[in-house]
Formats: C-alpha cells, sequence, structure tokens
C-alpha cells in the first residue's frame, strides 16, 4: 500500500501544481486586461489633449468636427 498511496500523493500534488498554475495565469491574464483598459483611457486622453491643443489655435466653428475626429480616432486605435 506504500507504493501506491506514494502514487496517488504524487498525483494529487501534480494537480494542485496545475491549479495553481492556472490561477496564477489568471492572475495574470486578468492583470493585463486591467492594464489595457487603463492604457485605453490614457491614449483616448492623450487624443483629447492633442485636439485640445489644436482648438486653441482652430476656429470655434471647428470644435465640434474636431472632438468628432478625436473620437474616431479613438475608435480605430482601441477596437473592442
Amino acid at each position: 500500500m506504500g507504493k501506491a498511496d506514494n502514487g496517488l500523493n504524487k498525483d494529487v500534488h501534480k494537480k494542485q501544481n496545475r491549479q495553481r498554475s492556472d490561477d496564477e495565469a489568471k492572475g495574470y491574464l486578468k492583470e493585463f486586461v486591467e492594464q489595457a483598459k487603463a492604457a485605453k483611457v490614457l491614449a483616448r486622453y492623450v487624443l483629447i489633449v492633442q485636439c485640445m491643443t489644436c482648438l486653441y489655435v482652430d476656429s470655434e466653428e471647428n470644435i465640434e468636427e474636431d472632438l468628432v475626429w478625436v473620437e474616431e480616432r479613438a475608435k480605430e486605435t482601441w477596437v473592442s
């Protein structure tokens, strides 16, 4: 019975290690997704700031058009 118990313990240990690896991978994936979401927000903010800088130079007639341009660029950059 000693060898059978030892083999069973090894299988249980392997399964636990595999589960731990799966949990770590899920954790890394979750962290990556959160960072990607933050990067999306940051990229959109940068586009808006760039556009707002142009707005000071541009006439008031084009403000709405420029904001639409920013939204379109954000959609092109970050496809959901």
